[in-house]
């Protein structure tokens, strides 16, 4: 029987660190490793594109059932997209036309620190406002500033009644156009 020491260094059998095939399988393990995020990712993300053309499927045929003609928003004609283009100048035509339009940005140019407005009627032969002011001293540049917008520029004014308020402090006004039809 033959007794080896294992305890001094140069008696013990000498083998590499690191054996190839020790190796081999450590650099498989990152390998794999390395690989498993990339493939999930891969993998959700046709999930979510086979998802994502199921739901396109199903609202063109809710669609085509909706509409009865079989056509969808994908198969729509260029007819179909020249009458709508159509439609919208139309509507955008006539929300530039509308006299309201242009009254509302006025007042909103017109705006005044110290001068607000709590009630705005705006009929097509005139308006009606009603407000609160912080001092009556603001008023007669308000009234400037709103005769000079275009929405405001030819109706002429018919009354302006302001009175003070002795609990807040503050100056109510009511302005009205010639031709308005409400009362207050």
């Amino acid at each position: 029987m033959q007794q080896i020491n294992l305890l001094s260094p140069a008696l013990r059998p000498v083998r590499p660190p690191y054996p190839a095939s020790r190796l081999m399988w450590i650099l498989l393990a990152i390998g794999l490793a390395g690989l498993a995020p990339a493939y999930w990712a891969w993998h959700q993300n046709r999930l979510a594109e086979q998802l994502h053309q199921r739901a396109l499927a199903e609202y063109d045929a809710a669609y085509a059932l909706a509409n009865g003609d079989g056509q969808t928003p994908a198969t729509a004609t260029a007819d179909e997209t020249q009458d709508n283009q159509a439609e919208l100048a139309r509507l955008r035509a006539i929300a530039a036309a509308a006299p309201w339009s242009q009254r509302l940005r006025g007042l909103a140019a017109a705006s005044l620190p110290g001068v607000w407005l709590r009630e705005i009627v705006l009929l097509p032969q005139g308006f009606h406002l009603q407000g609160q002011a912080l001092a009556a001293s603001l008023l007669p540049t308000y009234l400037q500033r709103l005769a000079q917008q275009p929405g405001f520029a030819h109706t002429p004014m018919s009354a302006l009644d302001i009175d003070n308020d002795p609990e807040s402090g503050r100056y109510r006004f009511v302005l009205k156009s010639q031709g308005q039809a409400h009362g207050g």
